[in-house]
């Protein structure tokens, strides 16, 4: 039991580093940094490893969003979020798997056509044919971060708002996801040329530090004007940042390594089967509630059939004979004793003895029947574990 103990617990952390790909920076130079730039990749790193355990737990909220995590998904998204394609889930591994390339040096967003207040941005640009018009598909630039950003001015953002915000800046440059809302109410991509945003509406949040809770985001009008009116919430970076902060202020991880560790020092086969169906989604509501229940009503078992209730019959001379438990051959035994005890007879005590024991040797037969299913069952939940591994199915991705 030990043995199995420590290979399942050495399964479990392999699958969790096998499937950990965090979400990377590509700078846009990496030598003969100045003093600015050398602080600022110092800042980047840290949002940089804050962002990714964010997005660990956004992965394990959107896994649960209809269940456990339905209210911060509802919150970033909307009550009637757009699921088709998978393009929420697909965004989420965009951030889990891809790298973010970003301008190191502080951008000052002093020209023209930039906006003074950004905190961040990703610039898009079209190819220009010979006649100086631009054509083909829309590409995203280098991210580029502001003085608030990386902590100077009145409104400088703290360590969650820099998470918060490689988060809303990646899905631009990885997923194609807007700020901007059309005349429609609906979030406008980067590659859509046809729609214009109205002045004054985007999906952003006032709190440029993150909200942490489902209650201060429902009750940001700004956000929620937006959130309750768009179609396609799935397409809005704010959103994404939204439900990964969300999503880390919960614990969404299960005891399971724990449970799976004492269920096999102890023997609870039940336990064992219960946390491989779970892992690999396929267990029904209230569970064992329903196991305990029935347990306590049950009858007592043999193996793993529970025995019908006795007849009358078997308390009589020779009928503790063929497949029965073990109780009954003792009670009956002793009664076919007694009575010929207090009728004097001796002859037949030990004929009637030497019947019962094919009584024993199938009670005995039936307890390693139990020993072997209980084997046997605690093999089948390793292999349903395994299985869901496979499957990425598993509670620690």
């Amino acid at each position: 039991m030990l043995f199995n103990s420590s290979k399942l617990l050495w399964i479990l952390l392999i699958a969790r580093v096998a499937l950990a790909v965090p979400l990377g920076i590509e700078y846009d130079t990496t030598t003969d940094l100045t003093p600015e730039e050398e602080a600022n990749k110092v800042r980047l790193e840290k949002a940089k490893t804050d962002a990714n355990q964010q997005i660990e737990a956004m992965r394990k909220g959107y896994n649960l969003r209809k269940t456990t995590a339905k209210g911060e998904f509802e919150a970033a998204f909307g009550k009637h979020p757009n699921l088709k394609h998978g393009v929420i889930s697909s965004t989420i591994k965009d951030l889990e798997t891809k790298n973010i390339r970003v301008k190191l040096a502080t951008h000052p967003f002093n020209a023209p056509d930039e906006d003074p207040k950004s905190i961040a941005a990703i610039p898009w640009s079209r190819r220009p044919d010979a006649q100086g018009n631009e054509v083909g598909p829309w590409t995203a630039g280098k991210a580029l971060f502001s003085s608030q950003f990386h902590g100077s001015g009145r409104n400088k953002l703290n360590d969650a708002g820099r998470a918060g915000t490689l988060i809303h800046e990646a899905t631009h440059q990885l997923s194609k996801t807007g700020d901007n809302v059309n005349k429609g109410g609906n979030i406008i991509q980067p590659h859509d040329g046809s729609s214009h945003a109205v002045e004054g509406r985007t999906g952003y949040t006032s709190a440029h530090n993150m909200h942490k809770t489902i209650a201060k985001v429902n009750a940001d009008r700004e956000f929620t004007d937006t959130r309750d009116n768009a179609n396609n919430m799935h397409s809005n970076a704010e959103s994404y940042a939204v439900f990964a902060s969300l999503c880390s202020k919960r614990n969404f991880d299960r005891r399971d390594i724990h449970l799976f560790n004492r269920a096999l020092l102890a023997g609870d086969d039940d336990l064992l089967v219960y946390l491989a169906r779970r892992n690999s989604c396929k267990v029904p509501p209230k569970n064992m509630a329903k196991k305990a229940a029935q347990k306590k009503t049950s009858a007592v078992k043999v193996g793993t059939k529970p025995l019908r209730p006795l007849k009358a019959s078997l308390t009589k001379p020779g009928a503790a004979r063929g497949k029965t438990g073990r109780q009954v051959a003792a009670g009956a035994t002793r009664s076919r004793v007694g009575r010929l005890a207090k009728a004097g007879v001796t002859h037949g005590v030990s004929q009637h003895t030497k019947a019962t024991k094919p009584v024993l040797k199938g009670a005995a037969r039936a307890a390693h029947g139990s020993k072997v299913a209980s084997k046997a069952r605690a093999q089948w939940a390793l292999r349903r574990l395994r299985l869901a591994m496979s499957r990425k199915q598993v509670l620690l991705m």
